[in-house]
């Protein structure tokens, strides 16, 4: 969905690091280096000041729900949680309520 909702799509080294450390461990991830649409870059500067836009995995998912591309958030939610995605009950109840579901 990235691809989709995004031309680029700014990633810190860390969080490359992280999806690759996933990838060797067996977990299915896209090598996110081969993306074209993938750039992975060190921060640098206020963010305020590059007037980038930043989302999160949960701002991308209800995204994705509101505009029809997924019919609901909880079985990938679910699906995160298993991987090791951390999320506080109330947060998890926050965007329940936000999706509808």
């Amino acid at each position: 969905m990235l691809a989709e909702f995004y031309e680029t799509v700014i990633l810190p080294p860390a969080v490359g690091d992280e999806l690759e450390a996933g990838r060797m461990s067996g977990v299915h991830l896209p090598d996110v280096r081969a993306l074209p649409w993938v750039r992975i870059q060190a921060p640098s500067g206020s963010p305020a000041a590059l007037k980038l836009t930043f989302t999160g995995t949960l701002g991308i998912l209800l995204r994705a729900k509101v505009e029809g591309r997924i019919p609901q958030i909880r079985p990938l939610l679910g699906h995160l949680t298993r991987l090791g995605f951390r999320l506080s009950a109330n947060t998890l109840t926050a965007i329940m309520k936000h999706a509808g579901e």
